[in-house]
């Protein structure tokens, strides 16, 4: 794993071999997204249903719009439930991963997670996610 890598630097060159590494996992997760190699399980959310669907009345979050989904069509869900969704491209913005296919997934969402994920770990690393997604920092003012 990244952490275990860079448990083991014990010098620069390591360091920027750790550093390379990195960007190739990112740079390899954003291109199995973009050319949608990634199956729905890999992709799907897993959070639990901590109330009945009915519970939910002010806000309803994603895990409980993909619940009311699949109640829609006769499966069973009540709280304790694990719920595994995906985020699309509709209206709701989720579907449950038993409804959905994988031309309906929505890469830019995930571009965005994969981003939020390894931002932190980057910024250390002095790395921009832009950059190793193969975006100039000129190309981004356009």
């Amino acid at each position: 794993s990244v952490l275990e890598a860079l448990g083991k630097v014990k010098n620069p060159e390591e360091f920027e071999k750790v550093k390379a590494l990195i960007r190739e996992i990112v740079r390899e997760s954003y291109n199995r997204l973009r050319n949608r190699e990634l199956t729905l399980d890999e992709l799907a959310f897993k959070v639990f249903l901590s109330k009945n669907i009915e519970e939910y009345v002010k806000t309803v979050p994603q895990h409980v719009r993909a619940a009311k989904m699949l109640k829609e069509v006769g499966l069973d869900v009540r709280k304790g439930d694990i719920v595994m969704f995906v985020k699309v491209r509709s209206k709701y913005g989720v579907k449950p991963v038993q409804l959905a296919k994988i031309s309906e997934i929505d890469v830019n969402k995930y571009v965005e997670s994969i981003e939020s994920t390894f931002e932190q770990l980057l910024d250390a690393l002095n790395i921009e996610f832009k950059e190793i997604m193969g975006i100039s920092k000129l190309e981004a003012f356009f």
